[in-house]
């Protein structure tokens, strides 16, 4: 694999291979199982929805709402 000349090829290198079932995390370092919360990311003028993960037993707060951008 190439490694990206620009900041702007990593991005889209980035964003491309984000929902790639290689990179979805089945448990987090606690031990938890991750839970995925989908998001679009918007970047010279495309749209990818790319499910990011997190785990509620670190981070409890993230399941308790959710926010509009």
């Amino acid at each position: 694999m190439a490694f990206p000349t620009t900041l702007n090829q990593s991005i889209l290198e980035f964003l491309e291979s984000a929902n790639s079932a290689e990179n979805k995390i089945a448990r987090c370092r606690c031990g938890a199982i991750m839970q995925y919360q989908g998001t679009t990311f918007f970047y010279e003028g495309q749209r990818w929805k790319v499910e990011l993960p997190f785990c509620l037993r670190c981070n409890p707060s993230r399941g308790a709402s959710t926010h509009d951008a």
